[in-house]
């Protein structure tokens, strides 16, 4: 059997041993620049400059291309940390992890000469198919606009996915269904629109951008719904769903975690309104709570991490994932944000009214998780597709990919 490039062992564990206490030494500076990311509707330069330095955007390359290398648990257990200190930041990181992998979609020539022009390789991708790609002589024609762009403001590419139409009308694959590609083009092509304005989330910079007619070559569209075409790695030969749901599910458990260490911090002087000489650390009714939702998110956690070795575990032995098993992979995700939501909104309304002012981080890290659970990849919809598939009953291949 076929086994993928990957970089288990001491080394790897070195490499995940040095990327987690990176990442550990900067939480403090990250925390305390929340507001002013939320504020700013994005990351400040000079903490993306201090995340690059930390090797952050590189983390999942595989080592071939001069990245580090980490298996994708390691990168869970990365994208935990950082969003247990500033959610947004989690986020882009985790957004910034799956783009930095988009070019082992491409030939290996190709990849190494983007990753050489590249070397940090920040991407800013949509995958719903909202541009037309129009086929012309050496490539295609794009133009669309893609919303929900999350990532730095000093983005190297972006990835545009398009329906490919040929006189007018939609170019059908060899399954008789549409085609749709990702386009991958320099972000100096791209117009970003300045129109990220919502509740939570707000640091993430997931603006609109669009494309008006930007020839891209034809060796930098790349099939949608296809794995990498170097097989021999890992993080290529995954399905892109299966690839993207660590990442929310990491999300979800930091940001839980995050809202369990406001709680702490508030409670650790909290005395309840009417009964000042007691203290709500010491209230049995307090702390049965706090034990119950400290127990749910170990749990979470320990699911998700153990889901995401076992998928790891066999991309790197070269075993197929089957569409139960890609659907059961999803579905963690969304169980693991649901369930985090729910900790953390639990540790909202313990926190009292040391969680509601408007400067609380407890009341943004709340706001922030009800967002990242309206992505589409953890809405829920993986219930009712694995449902189908252990029914037997056949699952369209886009829902696969």
């Amino acid at each position: 059997m076929l086994t993928c490039e990957t970089n288990r062992g001491v080394a790897a564990d070195a490499s995940s041993t040095a990327a987690l206490d990176a990442v550990r030494e900067l939480r403090p500076a990250i925390s305390a620049r929340s507001a002013e990311i939320e504020q700013d509707r994005a990351l400040p330069q000079d903490l993306v400059d201090d995340l690059v330095a930390a090797g952050a955007w590189r983390m999942f390359v595989p080592r071939r291309y001069g990245g580090e290398g980490l298996s994708l648990p390691e990168c869970f257990d990365v994208l935990v940390e950082l969003t247990r200190a500033d959610s947004s930041v989690g986020w882009v990181l985790m957004i910034g992890f799956m783009g930095a992998t988009f070019p082992t979609r491409f030939p290996e020539d190709l990849a190494r000469r983007l990753y050489d022009d590249a070397p940090t390789m920040k991407v800013r991708g949509v995958f719903a198919p909202t541009g037309v790609a129009v086929p012309v002589e050496g490539g295609y024609s794009v133009s669309g606009q893609w919303a929900f762009a999350s990532g730095t403001r000093d983005v190297d590419w972006v990835a545009a996915t398009c329906l490919v139409i040929e006189d007018g009308a939609p170019r059908l694959g060899p399954d008789g269904v549409p085609e749709i590609v990702m386009a991958f083009a320099p972000a100096r092509d791209a117009v970003f629109c300045d129109n990220w304005d919502v509740v939570g989330m707000r640091g993430t910079n997931s603006e609109d951008f669009v494309l008006d007619g930007v020839f891209v070559p034809t060796q930098f569209v790349a099939d949608a719904t296809a794995r990498g075409t170097e097989h021999t790695i890992a993080t290529a030969s995954l399905p892109f769903w299966v690839s993207v749901a660590p990442g929310h599910a990491a999300v979800a458990v930091g940001i839980a975690k995050g809202a369990i260490d406001d709680l702490l911090a508030v409670v650790e002087d909290k005395r309840p309104t009417y009964n000042p000489l007691s203290r709500t650390a010491e209230d049995p009714v307090f702390q049965h709570r706090l034990g119950e939702i400290a127990t749910r998110l170990d749990a979470a956690r320990i699911y998700a991490h153990q889901v995401t070795s076992d998928i790891w575990d066999r991309a790197v032995a070269g075993e197929p994932i089957g569409p139960e098993d890609n659907l059961r992979f999803r579905a963690m995700a969304a169980r693991v944000t649901s369930e985090c939501v729910d900790i953390v909104e639990t540790a909202f309304r313990l926190a009292g009214k040391h969680s509601i002012g408007a400067g609380a981080s407890l009341q943004r890290r709340l706001r922030d998780i009800e967002v990242a659970a309206q992505h589409f990849a953890v809405a829920g919809r993986e219930y009712r597709l694995l449902g189908a598939a252990l029914t037997g009953a056949e699952i369209e291949p886009k829902d696969l990919a």
